[in-house]
């Protein structure tokens, strides 16, 4: 598991700041993605309102368009299993976060996910 946690350290590493600077938009979508991971933003909560931001293992489709397969199964496995995110974090809209802080707090969380045991 730890070369699978690395691939989602160097994921985080990789996100571009431009993409994490002055909040996320008001619509679910990606926000930055490779071959083994994506960032989602996939709602925002209420009361008080924040981003719900997981990365998310990615996964691609079989020869014939049917069924799929994880680049990370063994994440995706774990995942699957704790609720389908690799990590999650919820950011303030009322204050954003900065790209060095939300990337912290995403480094946290893919560390206690890998850290927990099954």
């Amino acid at each position: 598991m730890k070369e699978i946690q690395e691939l989602a350290l160097d994921f985080i590493a990789a996100i571009p700041d431009s993409k994490l600077l002055g909040g996320f938009r008001g619509t679910p979508g990606t926000i930055h993605t490779d071959g083994n991971y994506r960032l989602d933003m996939q709602c925002i909560t209420s009361a008080p309102k924040h981003w719900n931001i997981p990365i998310q293992c990615n996964r691609h489709r079989g020869k014939n368009g049917k069924g799929s397969k994880s680049s990370v199964p063994l994440a995706a496995e774990k995942g699957t299993r704790k609720g389908g995110s690799t990590a999650k974090i919820l950011v303030p809209c009322d204050d954003p976060w900065s790209p060095a802080k939300v990337k912290e707090e995403l480094v946290k969380s893919v560390n206690e996910f890998f850290a927990e045991e099954d």
